[in-house]
């Protein structure tokens, strides 16, 4: 339990690290600004990342058959979270374009990545 849990928490920092520099330079390669701050919606991923991991791991020591559930449900949270937070405030005011939204979907479907290959490498093992 131990390794997996820090296996795919530093897969989720390492890569996120990798992925946003990746995606900053190309940002900048291209001269495209975003409206908003691309570190903190890295962050916000990552954070929520490794909660998602680490509450579906605790989730399957307890009950191995219910953490596919568990997984679900902390996906349906940090997507509502996200929202609240960003969409419903710092991103409300804003007119985003195509390339902007692309901006935080790449995080999104990163992380969620991650935590789905977390997950699934965790319910084989049931």
């Amino acid at each position: 339990m131990k390794q997996h849990l820090i296996k795919y928490n530093l897969i989720s920092l390492i890569g996120g690290i990798i992925v946003y520099f990746i995606h900053f330079y190309a940002l900048k390669l291209t001269g495209i600004q975003l409206p908003f701050g691309l570190m903190g919606i890295y962050v916000f991923f990552a954070i929520t990342s490794i909660i998602v991991i680490s509450g579906v791991e605790l989730l399957f020591s307890v009950m191995p058959n219910t953490a596919g559930y568990g997984f679900l449900v902390g996906i349906f949270l940090k997507i509502g979270v996200f929202m609240i937070l960003f969409l419903g405030g710092s991103l409300a005011d804003l007119q985003l374009t195509l390339i902007h939204k692309f901006s935080i979907l790449i995080p999104l479907f990163f992380y969620m990545s991650v935590e789905a290959m977390s997950v699934i490498k965790r319910l084989k093992h049931v």
